[in-house]
């Protein structure tokens, strides 16, 4: 999907996004043009009083710029990949403002987004190493979720959109081999790209669903313990290193840390969701 009708605004371009300028995603981001859209709109909703709106409590934080978008932008609503797109700047906003996630898939308003994540009402503060410890300790977490799954709900998905089980597994696995690569990356060279990677293809691509959940857990167990005696060994300076997300935003290890424990609690409600679920689903 080509990006269409890009205006050139003067010298207030970085500041206000043109209101002849749809909102839509290059999905091949060959063009690059969608790494300096993207900028514009992130620096629209990074507003000191932002964060306050978006940790109403039991409300996704996506609302609180909805009717902004539906006004503005209103093809907004039949575009998935851009409504994806603002979901994740404001969920960026939200995690580099201290807040966790405490539902995977709130309520949303409708106007725009059907379903949000739902933040903390405030900040929360974890030092590097209880990060990291936190991130050593989360296999055992996903072992208690699907050690008593039987076989034959590994491929159930939940009935609003969402991963299966066996999926959940494997995208932990593969996400980690990203942040891995990652993190190698900023370590070894200087400021080096680091290009964004979608989930949801990746578990489209790879059919998640036909792997083996018991097989997928003991890679992804492997590789995490791997990853988490990288971090554990690391001194302040390194950890200070930096590269740029898509060529444009600057992330160091501590954010990076910060990512993987934020996406390591999104499954981690998203699968307790999901056996709830399964669980009345059996009792009815």
């Amino acid at each position: 999907m080509a990006i269409r009708n890009v205006s050139r605004s003067g010298t207030n371009g970085a500041n206000e996004m043109d209101r002849r300028e749809p909102l839509l995603l290059d999905q091949s981001r060959s063009s690059g043009a969608v790494c300096v859209r993207g900028a514009r709109w992130s620096f629209r909703i990074h507003r000191p009083h932002a964060v306050a709106s978006f940790a109403r409590a039991g409300v996704a934080s996506v609302v609180a710029i909805s009717h902004e978008l539906a006004e503005r932008f209103p093809e907004v609503r039949k575009d998935v990949a851009a409504k994806q797109f603002c979901g994740a700047l404001v969920a960026d906003l939200m995690r580099t403002s201290g807040h966790d996630v405490v539902q995977a898939r709130g309520r949303a308003d409708g106007v725009v987004f059907t379903y949000g994540a739902v933040f903390t009402a405030f900040p929360t503060s974890r030092d590097y190493s209880a990060l990291v410890s936190l991130l050593s300790c989360f296999p055992q977490r996903v072992r208690s979720l699907i050690q008593n799954a039987p076989e034959r709900i590994w491929t159930t998905r939940p009935e609003r959109t969402g991963f299966s089980l066996v999926e959940h597994v494997c995208n932990l696995r593969d996400l980690d081999a990203v942040y891995a690569k990652r993190i190698r990356s900023v370590l070894d060279k200087p400021l080096p790209r680091l290009p964004s990677v979608d989930g949801t293809a990746l578990a489209q691509a790879r059919q998640y669903s036909s792997e083996s959940l018991t097989d997928a857990f003991r890679e992804y167990e492997k590789a995490r313990r791997k990853l988490a005696g990288i971090l554990k060994g690391l001194s302040t300076s390194r950890r200070k290193r930096c590269g740029l997300r898509d060529g444009l935003q600057r992330v160091n290890i501590d954010d990076l840390v910060r990512e993987i424990a934020e996406h390591d609690s999104t499954h981690q409600l998203e699968m307790e969701e999901l056996q709830e679920e399964i669980d009345l689903g059996s009792e009815s």
